[in-house]
């Protein structure tokens, strides 16, 4: 004799399923989102890139971009707390500076960043090498963003560096450097906040011969948007070792 008693569905059962399904899809978009290998990175967008001249050694592919972005953002967060502001970023015409250093093996890039919105400006120095480990390139912190205090007034301008970060990346950038007819000493330990000085060491005491080598330290140091007149040196045949 058949039995037609109708099937019953015990409903803890299917509420257990249906919540294992629940978690079960949650857990694939969370775990798509883990291998996503594009994360998303709280960015300040740069409006003017295609109108950048002087970038021929070191052009901007979509990842530098994103790397710059994300970094002007938070120096922007940092100085205005609580103010939102995704675009507007323009780069100052006439400040970028873009380089190869063959002896040392680093690309480097310079530029001022304007935020007109905030009547702020940044500095943006960025190094990388095909060469690692490179002294004169920061394993952690390729792209730095730090103060331009023009437009601060009397507010102070807050970033991540020291207030000798100038001397610092001109100290990675000259040591290992190779010059003409003459070697640059470095005095001052610029990573516990001394003050950088130069000692260059010539060949001879000749005034030509020291001009010559003073003449092209500072034009290596314009080169990457930095001024020798702002640093005491002396020159001579003498020999003086760098800090390292």
């Amino acid at each position: 004799m058949e039995n037609n008693s109708p099937i019953k569905i015990n409903p803890i059962i299917v509420g257990a399923v249906f919540a294992q399904i629940i978690f079960l899809i949650a857990a694939f978009f969370i775990f798509k989102n883990l291998l996503s290998t594009e994360q998303k990175i709280a960015k300040i967008s740069i409006d003017d890139y295609s109108t950048i001249e002087n970038l021929e050694s070191f052009p901007l592919d979509p990842t530098k971009k994103s790397v710059i972005e994300g970094q002007l953002n938070s120096i922007v967060i940092l100085n205005n707390p609580g103010i939102a502001t995704g675009s507007g970023a323009t780069i100052r015409s006439g400040s970028v500076i873009s380089t190869y250093i063959k002896d040392i093996d680093v690309h480097y890039l310079s530029m001022i960043v304007d935020l007109k919105n905030l009547n702020q400006s940044y500095r943006l120095v960025y190094r990388e090498s095909d060469t690692i480990p490179n002294q004169a390139v920061p394993s952690n912190n390729p792209a730095m963003f730090f103060c331009v205090q023009e437009n601060f007034g009397e507010s102070k301008c807050k970033d991540d560096y020291p207030d000798n970060i100038e001397d610092q990346i001109i100290y990675e950038m000259v040591r290992n450097k190779t010059f003409s007819n003459f070697t640059v000493g470095l005095a001052g330990d610029v990573y516990n906040g001394e003050k950088l000085s130069f000692r260059l060491n010539t060949l001879s005491d000749d005034s030509l011969v020291i001009s010559a080598a003073e003449d092209e330290l500072s034009d290596y140091l314009s080169s990457l948007g930095f001024s020798f007149e702002k640093y005491e040196h002396t020159a001579g045949s003498y020999i003086c070792c760098s800090l390292d």
